[in-house]
């Protein structure tokens, strides 16, 4: 299904970066100021990781590290591992590889150079029909933390 829009259209062309010797705590600080759950991690100009709310709730507060002696460059997911999507896709295929790697946000790329960032939320405000595919996201997602309980 695909909506006409593309990932170029909405996706934010400038997200917030973070250089990668920077500590957790300064990367918690900037994401409540700015009201967002992710930042790119940048090193000598370049991309190289990605950064979640959930990096740092998965990889700091549970294992009991102080944010601010930790840099992020320990915790960060690095280029490497990260699914990314180019900017002339659709947003329906943008919503679609979320979905498929349960993810909520993708850089946008295209010949290895960052162009944006795209979330669920951006799609979401956009084309607002496709919450049933974002909805079958968060039901998967709460089947799997419900049989992990029962382990």
């Amino acid at each position: 299904m695909k909506t006409g829009y593309k990932v170029s259209d909405i996706m934010t062309a400038s997200p917030i970066k973070i250089e990668s010797d920077s500590n957790v705590q300064q990367c918690a600080e900037i994401m409540t100021k700015q009201n967002v759950g992710s930042l790119i991690v940048m090193k000598k100009g370049k991309f190289i990781g990605f950064l979640t709310d959930e990096d740092i709730i998965h990889k700091v507060v549970l294992k009991d590290v102080l944010p601010s002696k930790i840099t992020v460059d320990k915790i960060m997911t690095p280029l490497k591992d990260i699914v990314s999507i180019e900017p002339d896709k659709d947003i329906y295929d943008a919503l679609a590889m979320m979905k498929e790697n349960d993810v909520r946000r993708l850089p946008v790329m295209k010949s290895n150079n960052l162009h944006g960032l795209i979330t669920n939320k951006d799609i979401l405000r956009i084309q607002p029909d496709l919450f049933d595919l974002v909805a079958d996201t968060l039901d998967l997602r709460e089947e799997k933390r419900k049989l992990n309980l029962l382990d």
